[in-house]
């Protein structure tokens, strides 16, 4: 849980996902990206809202993406 939720403590906060390893769906954001990224069983849903971009959610249960300006 607390790598999940605070990351790795040392090296590329950006990185975790690719290890990621748990069965519970993540979905997380704090580095903006113009796209969503899908990485396991995790999705990065910061699409830059702050910086002109899209506001970004999953729509459940099929996870289907949901994005307004």
């Amino acid at each position: 849980r607390d790598f999940a939720v605070f990351g790795p403590t040392a090296g590329d906060p950006t990185k975790w996902p690719g290890d990621y390893r748990g069965d519970a769906f993540v979905a997380y954001g704090h580095y903006a990206r113009p796209d969503v990224r899908w990485r396991k069983n995790t999705v990065c849903l910061d699409t830059g809202c702050l910086y002109g971009g899209h506001l970004t959610t999953p729509r459940d249960p099929a996870l289907e993406i949901v994005q307004i300006e």
